[in-house]
This record gives C-alpha cells, structure tokens and sequence, in this order.
C-alpha cells in the first residue's frame, strides 16, 4: 500500500521528470550563438592569410563554441538570417581595412 507522502512525492518526481526530461534533450546539443560564429568565421577566411597565430586562436575558438554540436544543427545555424547578417556585416568591414592593419584586426576579433 503506497501512503499518501510517498504518492505525492511520485507525483513530484514524475512531474520534475516531464519539466527537466526535454530541457535535459536540449542540453545535448549546444545553443550556437549565429552571429558570432559568422563574425568569427568571417575574419578567420581574413586572417588566415595574414596572421597564422590569430587564425589558429580562432579556429579553436570556434570548435570550442560548435563542440557537440550535428551537422544539421550547423548548416541550420549556417543558414540562418543572423548567420548571414552577421557574415555580411563582418564582410563590409574587411573590405574597409587596411592592409597594414590586418594583423591588430586579427588580434582584436580573438580578444573579442
């Protein structure tokens, strides 16, 4: 026989369960900030050529921000408008750069 405590706190497990069960789905997979990412992205294709050691730090930073993350949840996150807002935004401010100070822009997008 199951008292009336022990079936109340059953209610309270199974009902934590069905709050926390999808959030603990989720938590699986990483929430990618797509802004960043396209920012990111975008000065690595800048800096790449430029400033090996800055390119280095943002490679890892951006496997560190993706890490865990499917492919489809990437090429949704790569295809999205924030994504493209914020490569297009990054894109015409390189255009905008300096040759002679591609290497300050690489170090200030890693500090960043």
């Amino acid at each position: 026989m199951i008292n009336r405590t022990s079936r109340s706190g059953a209610i309270l497990v199974l009902s934590l369960w069905g709050i926390a069960g999808p959030a603990a789905a989720f938590a699986a997979e990483p929430q990618i900030n797509a802004q960043r990412l396209a920012i990111t992205e975008r000065a690595l294709e800048f800096c790449g050529p430029v400033d090996p050691d800055n390119s280095k730090k943002l490679r890892e930073k951006i496997a560190e921000w993706v890490k865990g993350a499917s492919p489809d949840a990437l090429a949704r996150t790569r295809g999205s408008d924030d994504y493209k807002k914020g490569y297009a935004s990054m894109d015409k401010f390189i255009v905008e750069i300096d040759p002679r100070n591609a290497k300050v822009v690489c170090a200030n997008v890693v500090k960043s």
